[in-house]
């Protein structure tokens, strides 16, 4: 059985990211503190016998770590998201960087979400901007939508009411993804901020167009933009799992579009049939080519000039948040060392 100890019996002196770890020549003297990601039984090559295959996870990235003897044993103790207390030496297999391990010990008062990257910035900033976008929205049956879809009632830019917790709590503590811009809980909401920026730009900007005042809502169905803009990726939460590393789920064989075309089906017969089968069939193909030509659904050429325009600015958005932030990201945030 591993010994079990506390945070407060580790010398914080000395201790090293994962990150840290990488960058060190092999045989360098390692200590850790690091989260199971992944733990499974391998069978050795030669002897026929068992070694536990592990992962270390923190806020800087992922190491493996073969644990060689009583692999059987260890596995009942050593699973995941459990925190761990690691000495040994840093060693490399086939030029991949691994950690061979002389002591591990279990922390028994870590949680295993504090290895979990987040973002900064207030959850509650983030959601009164949502709020404001979300409140652009004129058409009553859009806005009932949304909130059906997003477990809230919005009674204004300022004020809300949960009314599913579940749903609430897993769109703004998601991640957006595993290793793009939005790998970080809090991702998804901050990225959907981000898009309905975006979106309120295309939306507000063009108020004249050669000399002449003229109304973009001529042009663009707004209210449709704001509610695709804020519910386009909402089914990440199917996706993504966060209790330990941000991955996707295992045996998850379609796209959260797909899951958001049934969410949407599904509170629409719940709302007494809000939209008509035309209006959805509109609404559903916007999300399906919201990824444009990295999407896994495309339309043939012959149909790329009827898309709707909400479609392609839906898309625009999309990009410009994910790829100018997910630069800004790589440039100006600091890493951890």
């Amino acid at each position: 059985m591993l010994n079990h100890i506390t945070k407060d019996k580790i010398k914080k002196e000395g201790l090293h990211t994962i990150k840290a770890i990488v960058g060190m020549k092999d045989a360098a003297q390692i200590r850790l503190v690091a989260v199971i990601s992944k733990s499974a039984l391998a069978a050795k090559k030669a002897e026929g016998e068992f070694y536990l295959a592990t992962t270390l996870f923190d806020k800087t990235g992922t190491i493996s770590m073969p644990l060689w003897n009583s692999a059987e044993v260890l596995s009942e103790e050593l699973t995941v998201g459990t925190v761990v207390f690691v000495t040994g030496t840093k060693g490399s297999y086939k030029d991949v960087p691994q950690i061979s391990m002389k002591t591990i010990e279990i922390v028994d008062d870590i949680e295993s979400t504090a290895f979990i990257p987040k973002y900064k910035t207030e959850v509650q900033i983030l959601v009164k901007k949502l709020l404001g976008y979300a409140c652009k929205i004129k058409e009553e049956k859009y806005k009932k939508m949304l909130e059906a879809i997003l477990g809230i009632k919005i009674a204004n830019d300022s004020y809300y009411e949960v009314t599913d917790k579940g749903k609430w709590e897993a769109f703004i503590n998601c991640p957006a993804a595993v290793s793009h811009h939005g790998n970080k809980l809090h991702g998804l909401l901050m990225h959907t901020v981000g898009v309905a920026q975006a979106i309120d730009y295309m939306v507000t900007s063009y108020k004249t167009f050669d000399g002449v005042k003229v109304d973009p809502e001529d042009a663009i169905d707004a209210d449709l933009l704001y509610f695709m803009g804020i519910v386009h990726d909402y089914c990440k939460t199917n996706e993504y799992t966060y209790d330990t590393a941000i991955s996707r789920k295992e045996n998850i064989l379609v796209g959260h579009e797909v899951f958001l075309i049934g969410e949407i089906t599904h509170q629409n017969i719940l709302l007494g049939n809000l939209f008509t089968n035309e209006e959805l069939s509109k609404i559903f193909l916007i999300e399906m080519l919201h990824h444009g030509d990295f999407g896994r659904y495309k339309l043939p050429e012959h149909e790329k000039n009827n898309q709707p325009l909400e479609a392609q600015l839906l898309h625009q958005a999309d990009m410009i948040d994910s790829q100018i932030v997910g630069n800004i990201e790589k440039i100006k945030v600091p890493k951890d060392k």
